[in-house]
């Protein structure tokens, strides 16, 4: 049975602490309720460029005070951008339980983001992209997603697009930061062999500083798919995508489509893997 207990502290945070008895790590993370589809489409991209930046320093510590503070304690820390959260999160031996609550809240709350870094991260983002649209594989799931969501936010790609990454100001990020990065809109997760009051007052002690407030989403529903899109390139391969619209993230029928998803791609045993790969020997990869 799960140990897990929710605290909403004064400033609108959510906290989720787990006791795991006998752990030698703790474990926290940050999600943040916003993605690549609560952006406007002129800063398409600014989710994924402001998790960058929050790791290039705080009022209180460079980017390599952050990155050395890890190496030392023996721990790792990472983020992510989604079509809608953005997540941060840190692993260290359980006897630093502080050092990582602290480097998180730091991180999140107490961002320096200044110019020259916008300038220089913007560089990154750009190198990232065009990584991408080296790889045919990558290029078809974003066209995909162009066309099963068109003309919405979600069919946008996550880190944006060169054109709206390359206009990005640095007052963007900050307002954008300023809205969107506040008590009501994240979830603190932390899991270890603690009690849940000294987890608690880890968390309440390093986030304390988030300002109370509710993001505004305006999420709209998007519109019906469009058409079949084709594209030609200089590839030795040819990648091949058929799929659709399935069922909400709450529908009680997820975990039957999670079973027929696997019976037909999702492992070495199955259905598709069987007949195109094993049997036909037409392709590399199915899924």
């Amino acid at each position: 049975m799960s140990d897990l207990r929710i605290t909403t502290l004064d400033n609108g945070l959510t906290v989720a602490t787990e006791r795991v008895p006998g752990a030698l790590s703790v474990a926290a993370g940050v999600w943040v309720g916003v993605g690549a589809r609560d952006e406007p489409a002129e800063i398409s991209g600014v989710s994924h460029f402001l998790e960058h930046l929050l790791f290039k320093g705080t009022a209180d510590r460079s980017a390599q005070d952050i990155s050395r503070t890890i190496d030392r304690h023996g721990g790792d820390i990472n983020a992510f951008t989604t079509k809608e959260y953005t997540a941060y999160y840190t692993r260290l031996p359980a006897r630093h339980l502080t050092v990582a609550t602290d480097l998180l809240g730091d991180v999140v709350s107490s961002p320096s983001l200044r110019a020259e870094d916008v300038d220089t991260e913007r560089q990154v983002i750009l190198e990232e992209i065009a990584m991408d649209d080296d790889l045919p594989d990558e290029v078809a799931h974003r066209v995909f997603g162009e066309q099963l969501f068109p003309h919405h936010p979600l069919g946008r790609d996550t880190a944006g697009a060169p054109e709206t990454v390359s206009s990005i100001t640095p007052e963007d990020v900050r307002s954008f930061f300023g809205r969107r990065y506040v008590g009501d809109s994240m979830v603190v997760s932390i899991a270890g062999p603690h009690d849940h009051d000294t987890m608690l007052e880890a968390i309440a002690s390093a986030f304390g500083g988030i300002a109370r407030g509710a993001a505004v989403r305006g999420r709209q529903a998007p519109p019906p798919p469009g058409t079949d899109r084709f594209v030609e390139d200089s590839s030795e391969q040819v990648q091949i995508i058929i799929g659709g619209r399935a069922l909400a993230r709450g529908d009680e029928a997820r975990e039957a489509l999670d079973v027929v998803n696997h019976v037909l791609g999702g492992g070495l045993s199955s259905r598709l893997f069987e007949e195109i790969r094993e049997r036909r020997g037409l392709v590399y990869s199915v899924q």
